[in-house]
């Protein structure tokens, strides 16, 4: 059904339309589809014509996306957290709504850090503004654009020690750009060690690959304050990472534009303290998908890895030539100490 438009999920169908008579047209459609594989439907739980439903936990309209109501009530009358769990509870919550906030990340921060391992619960000023915030800010109705795949769309990046972060925007009929879905992570140990060209790469490649339901079959824009593309370039035929990282999102149809920091203050913000585990890493999705990196036979692997070493790569290139050119070259690297 999903070249009708209609969405599925589990026994829940949403039929989409703009017009009655697309309406009409599409439920013939499904109707036939229903019958041919003898399936019934209950018509008292049937709703047709409507403006706006309730979907999975959301109230879908013309104007985008927000959360139910009695979700949002949930989180407004949640009492103050008394121990770790009550903050863990608390976070299962709102993070589920973190799409809707571009900065919940900043928002929930004093909270995330009291529930690492062999932390102590205290109950800070700190902790309680970050509570009070996160259920004042869901409790306004926010509101995300729904997609739509002819729409110009551009995602912005930004990265920083402390985390990545991404936004997905599209330019709607107003001549505006509308939020449409944010992603962000903490980066782990080993991440927020990397230089700043590789850590935007990472999160341009960490970014994509969650947003890839949305992007794949478009052209979009990846918008950063880093040129991270010219390095993924330069670097891909010799560093085993980088090269896998290529793969993850070679089959994506974007252009890469640079914009100066000053411009991406509003994903700045989320990439300097982002939400989502930082065990989400960008290894470990390849790692979910092996059949990636296992297009290349065994030896081009052992080759590639070799090349990512700089002596090996230089040895492998002098054992390739005549044994005169290679003797004269290795020549040069050494002198007789006294």
């Amino acid at each position: 059904m999903y070249n009708l438009g209609a969405l599925c999920y589990l026994d829940d169908i949403l039929i989409p339309a703009k017009t009655w008579e697309e309406m009409i047209e599409k439920l013939i459609e499904v109707f036939e589809r229903l019958r041919s594989a003898n399936l019934t439907l209950k018509l008292p739980k049937c709703k047709f014509g409507k403006q706006e439903v309730e979907y999975l936990g959301f109230i879908i309209n013309k104007n985008g996306i927000k959360p139910r109501s009695r979700k949002v009530e949930a989180i407004s009358k949640f009492p103050q957290p008394k121990s770790i769990h009550d903050v863990r509870r608390f976070l299962g919550l709102t993070s589920f709504f973190r799409r809707f906030i571009s900065n919940y990340a900043i928002k929930a921060r004093y909270l995330t850090q009291i529930t690492k391992k062999n932390e102590i619960f205290k109950r800070e000023k700190v902790q309680e503004e970050s509570f009070e915030t996160l259920k004042r800010d869901l409790t306004i109705q926010p509101i995300l654009a729904l997609y739509n795949s002819e729409a110009k769309t551009e995602v912005h990046i930004d990265a920083c020690a402390d985390g990545i972060a991404g936004m997905l925007l599209q330019l709607g009929s107003d001549d505006k750009w509308h939020l449409g879905y944010c992603v962000s992570k903490k980066t782990t140990q080993t991440e927020n060690k990397y230089h700043s060209s590789k850590l935007e790469l990472m999160a341009i490649v960490w970014t994509l690959e969650r947003l890839r339901q949305f992007l794949l079959g478009i052209s979009f824009t990846v918008v950063t304050d880093c040129q991270a593309l010219i390095y993924m370039n330069a670097k891909k035929s010799s560093n085993p990472q980088i090269a896998c990282w290529s793969l993850l999102i070679k089959e994506l149809d974007f252009e890469l534009r640079h914009r100066p920091g000053v411009r991406m203050s509003h994903i700045d913000a989320i990439s300097r303290a982002p939400v989502s585990n930082s065990s989400d890493t960008l290894d470990s999705s390849i790692e979910n998908k092996l059949e990636v990196c296992l297009t290349l036979s065994v030896e081009d692997q052992v080759l590639m890895m070799q090349y990512a070493v700089d002596t090996l790569k230089e040895l492998i290139l002098i054992l390739g030539k005549d044994n005169e050119d290679r003797t004269k070259r290795r020549s040069k690297r050494y002198r007789i100490m006294f």
